[in-house]
């Protein structure tokens, strides 16, 4: 399967590499970027997949910024911000750095995750009619040996019947095709491999919080 996929995203990628020194001084070429980017994370998703099946948490950690992360990660969905109408609460202190031990790549692989579930959560908040004031927040708090980031949103939260499947591979409560299930079981397993942890609350009509805990690089 890893096969299947692989091959064709390699042939894209060198495709996006041609167009990307057509294009090169227009304006053009931060688009092209922006798909090489996603490409890179595909297949950075689909070795984690494989991890996941293998269970392995063995890949080499580094000290990473948090605070990079998100910023790639709020630029990135800039467009469904703006598409969606949702105002982006960013709480954090840049000033501060918030360095944790892991791989920048999954880290905005979970933060993707949360946040795309946060977003499909404020569209469907949406179609019920509760249609103005939403937001997504983001905040950190420091625990002494780790921190813990928090996104809030004012979706449509999530039943207590669902919660506590919610991290369970395959589960999802979108309508079919439109999600795998394995976004959160994914971002569990990653997080899990820093010894860090997530915990989840939600109020069904009101909105979801998600806090990441990541144990600190030193």
């Amino acid at each position: 399967m890893a096969h299947e996929i692989g091959t064709p995203l390699g042939v894209i990628r060198g495709r996006a590499e041609y167009l990307a020194m057509q294009v090169e001084g227009s304006a053009v070429k931060n688009n092209v970027e922006i798909i090489l980017s996603q490409i890179d994370r595909v297949s950075g998703l689909i070795r984690s997949l494989l991890n996941l099946a293998k269970g392995d948490k063995t890949e080499e950690s580094e000290a990473i910024s948090v605070n990079t992360g998100l910023l790639t990660v709020l630029e990135l969905l800039g467009h469904e911000f703006r598409k969606n109408d949702i105002e982006i609460l960013n709480l954090f202190d840049y000033e501060k750095p918030t360095t944790v031990y892991g791989q920048a790549e999954k880290l905005q692989q979970v933060l993707l995750n949360i946040i795309m579930n946060s977003i499909h959560a404020i569209v469907k908040a949406r179609e019920s009619g509760r249609t103005q004031g939403h937001f997504i927040r983001f905040s950190r708090q420091d625990f002494g040996t780790q921190y813990a980031i928090s996104i809030e949103d004012s979706g449509s939260g999530i039943s207590k019947e669902n919660i506590d499947n919610l991290f369970r591979p395959f589960f999802t409560t979108k309508p079919t095709g439109k999600g795998t299930g394995l976004g959160l079981a994914t971002s569990q397993w990653i997080v899990e491999s820093w010894s860090g942890s997530i915990e989840i609350e939600s109020k069904e009509g009101v909105g979801t919080t998600v806090h990441i805990y990541i144990p600190k690089s030193s």
